[in-house]
């Protein structure tokens, strides 16, 4: 049976963004290992970051929109309820994290370490979410 183009944008937009997390990630991890330091705010390092985190965020959003339109297919039904609140609580939770983000990149910003904590916290968060359901809608599959 041959894939609609809907459900293929639905799975490449998806992992599209799986793979975007982890990069985004990568970012200023790799920058701390490196420099043994945090990126300033405004550095070229965060920049990157927040591209590639505003990547995920519209790729997430894509992938939910074309997931919508095949919640009646066999392999979003098949995922089952914990597979779709896996999804969009990992999108409630990604819009959050950008706007915990963005209050970052301000280099007067008080309570820093909380928000930081914050921004940790979500993007955790998120991969946790994230793994959950693609691993349940791929096991289901």
């Amino acid at each position: 049976m041959m894939m609609q183009w809907s459900e293929l944008t639905a799975i490449a937009s998806g992992w599209l963004a799986f793979v975007l997390i982890f990069a985004a990630a990568l970012v200023p991890v790799g920058y701390r290992l490196r420099a043994q330091r945090r990126a300033a705010p405004r550095s070229r390092t965060i920049s990157i970051h927040v591209i590639i985190g505003v990547s995920v965020a519209g790729a997430a959003f894509v992938h939910g929109l074309f997931g919508v339109m095949q919640l009646g297919s066999p392999g979003a039904i098949a995922g089952g309820n914990l597979a779709l609140f896996a999804g969009a609580a990992a999108l409630l939770v990604l819009m959050a994290h950008v706007g915990i983000g963005l209050q970052l990149r301000d280099p007067k910003l008080k309570r820093r370490p909380q928000t930081r904590a914050k921004h940790l916290a979500t993007a955790f968060t998120i991969m946790v979410l994230a793994l959950v359901h693609a691993v349940t809608l791929w096991t289901a599959g």
